[in-house]
């Protein structure tokens, strides 16, 4: 049996997210925030009560994506709660009558298999990068039902998408990048490997109760250098030279990506999607809207956010430093 805060044993209800004990009359849970009174309603996803692995039960589908599902499970051999991520992409996959079972029509068979080995790699690259900060630890990963899922530390708190239409006003060039050093440093570490994250955003930045950022979403990274279209589209986020499958990828399309995330979180708008800058290019410069930002950090954002690859920082280490002394931290 789970014990609450205190280390007693309580009779209290628990949040079906974070499993923490809660008076019965809460409508918002007051250690993970969950709404207690609207659950989110999940298509096809997997029972509340669910074993898998004979060692995670699942307590509520917390998430859908355009290929997963993200579960809040309990760990019933460390008593712990965990985050499961279920390769489930939609459309595409369907759940069987027995409610565990996933497959997919004979026409979406190789692309369904290619996703689970996708999510394998994902797994794997997660496992290597464990206890790098700003990165998610790994804690197990397996096939089950068909799918591939993966075995996380449950986060409390909101990505930084949801985190910012809480606030009252944006935040400053100094405090965005202060908050994003440990995830500057984390993209880093994944191009020093030879892959690029390639979907960098807002919605894929975790921020902490505590205030610590973590990077979300491993499913789309890649090898430097290779030419494929973006699997993951981001409007205002992904760089142009990933709408194209002739042209190879270098780590400047991760800065593009990181600058279009300051840039949302010191104006409170998304950049011009980068299609339409390449038709008519109307990106606002951070100063031309009224935000408080010197000169240099100015031209530092938009010179990342150039539609053309080579105008940019070459790598995330040089953008980092370069934001960093401006910001002055």
């Amino acid at each position: 049996m789970m014990r609450d805060r205190s280390g007693e044993q309580s009779n209290k209800p628990r949040c079906p997210y974070c499993l923490e004990r809660i008076d019965a009359h809460e409508s918002e849970c007051p250690y993970c925030r969950f709404d207690l009174l609207n659950f989110p309603e999940v298509a096809y996803s997997l029972r509340r009560g669910t074993t898998l692995r004979k060692r995670y039960k699942v307590l509520l589908a917390v998430k859908r994506g355009g290929m997963s599902i993200v579960y809040s499970a309990l760990d019933l051999k460390r008593d712990k709660p965990v985050a499961i991520k279920e390769f489930f992409p939609e459309p595409g996959a369907k759940r069987a009558p027995d409610g565990l079972r996933i497959w997919a029509a004979p026409s979406d068979i190789e692309d369904f298999e290619q996703g689970v080995d996708d999510l394998l790699a994902e797994a794997r690259l997660m496992e290597r990068l464990s206890g790098l900060p700003g990165t998610i630890a790994l804690k197990d990963f397996f096939l089950e039902n068909g799918s591939a899922y993966i075995v996380m530390p449950l986060l409390l708190g909101d990505d930084l998408s949801a985190a910012l239409r809480k606030r009252e006003k944006p935040y400053t060039f100094k405090e965005a990048v202060k908050l994003l050093r440990p995830v500057l440093g984390a993209v880093h570490s994944i191009h020093t490997r030879g892959f690029l994250h390639g979907d960098i955003s807002a919605s894929n930045i975790f921020l902490e109760n505590n205030g610590r950022v973590k990077l979300l979403d491993m499913g789309a990274m890649r090898k430097i250098g290779r030419a494929c279209l973006a699997t993951h589209i981001k409007s205002g986020y992904t760089p142009p030279e990933m709408y194209r499958a002739d042209r190879p990828v270098q780590e400047s399309a991760d800065v593009y990506s990181m600058a279009a995330t300051i840039y949302r979180l010191i104006t409170w708008k998304k950049p011009q999607d980068a299609r339409e800058r390449t038709r008519e290019d109307a990106l606002t410069a951070p100063l031309q809207l009224g935000v408080k930002i010197s000169a240099d950090g100015n031209d530092a954002l938009m010179r990342a956010l150039s539609l053309i690859p080579e105008d940019r920082p070459p790598n995330m280490a040089e953008f980092a430093g370069e934001i960093t002394e401006i910001a002055g931290l």
